[in-house]
C-alpha cells in the first residue's frame, strides 16, 4: 500500500470518529450501531470514488480497535 492510500484511510478514520466522537460527543457507541454507520460512509466513499475502501465496516472496526485506535 503506497502513502497516498495510507494518508487517504487515515483522514477517513479521522473524520469517521470525529463526527461520530466528537461532533456528537458521544463516548461510548454500541459496536453494531458503529458499523453500520461506517458502512453507510464507506459505501458513500465507494460511490465517489470506487474501491478507495475495499473492505467492509467490521474489517475497519477491527483494524482500528488492534490498532489502538478504538477501544473495545
Amino acid at each position: 500500500m503506497g502513502a497516498a492510500a495510507r494518508g487517504q484511510r487515515r483522514l477517513g478514520v479521522l473524520s469517521f470518529c470525529g463526527t461520530v466522537f466528537a461532533d456528537e460527543n458521544a463516548r461510548g457507541v454500541p459496536e453494531n450501531a458503529l458499523e453500520s454507520r461506517l458502512d453507510d460512509r464507506l459505501y458513500l466513499l465507494n460511490e465517489d470514488k470506487p474501491g478507495s475502501f475495499p473492505r467492509s465496516a467490521d474489517a475497519y472496526l477491527a483494524e482500528w480497535t488492534k490498532n489502538g485506535w478504538l477501544r473495545s
